[in-house]
């Protein structure tokens, strides 16, 4: 990661991945919706029996929550992205009275929003573009009527967003770190269009 918070360390090793730990809160989408009020009465508890990069994880999860459902019932009014050339590297969101970024957290290895107060003035150069994303113009101008989480550290973690309007289509920002990596790309990020049918034709 270029930009943002500063971090402490690299990343977690990847056998985090196969740890209990990234299943254990309710933000995951392993467990069950009905089991949310119970995680937020006991979520201090479970959070300190974690190692120190784990707690850090399972919070970034609880912040991301939090700023996703305020995402909701918003209208994107702009949307651009800061490149560290070829890489994705940040993206921003703009409502009417909020503005957010996406980024990678530690090594990019999970992601995180974030509120932001000033709006990145677009500009180019050798090594850096902020700019509008052409393929996430269809998205600017609707109301995002879902905002979640999917995935897991080192498992494609990342944020979909939905639309009013635009049923057959989501937004994806997504961890690098999903599957198969292109050849020289390493703490980044990676952007999609979901295409979805919704009913079948013949």
């Amino acid at each position: 990661m270029r930009t943002g918070e500063a971090h402490l360390a690299r990343g977690m090793k990847r056998e985090s991945a196969a740890s209990p730990f990234p299943s254990v809160l309710y933000y995951n989408t392993q467990l069950a919706f009905f089991l949310k009020p119970i995680f937020m009465c006991k979520k201090d508890a479970i959070l300190d029996t974690l190692e120190p990069m784990e707690k850090e994880y399972q919070n970034c999860l609880i912040r991301n929550e939090e700023l996703l459902t305020e995402l909701q019932g918003e209208v994107l009014e702009s949307l651009i992205i800061n490149v560290a050339i070829p890489e994705f590297n940040v993206v921003y969101l703009k409502t009417k009275a909020k503005a957010f970024c996406i980024h990678g957290q530690v090594g990019s290895e999970y992601i995180g929003i974030h509120k932001i107060e000033e709006w990145p003035e677009e500009e180019r150069s050798e090594t850096c573009v902020v700019c509008e994303y052409a393929p996430f113009e269809i998205f600017v101008g609707h109301k995002i009527s879902m905002a979640r989480q999917m995935g897991s550290i080192w498992n494609g973690h990342g944020f979909e967003i939905s639309f009013e309007g635009v049923e057959d289509k989501t937004l994806i920002v997504q961890s690098i770190y999903a599957g198969e990596i292109p050849a020289g790309l390493d703490d980044c990020l990676r952007l999609g269009i979901g295409h979805y049918q919704n009913q079948w034709s013949p």
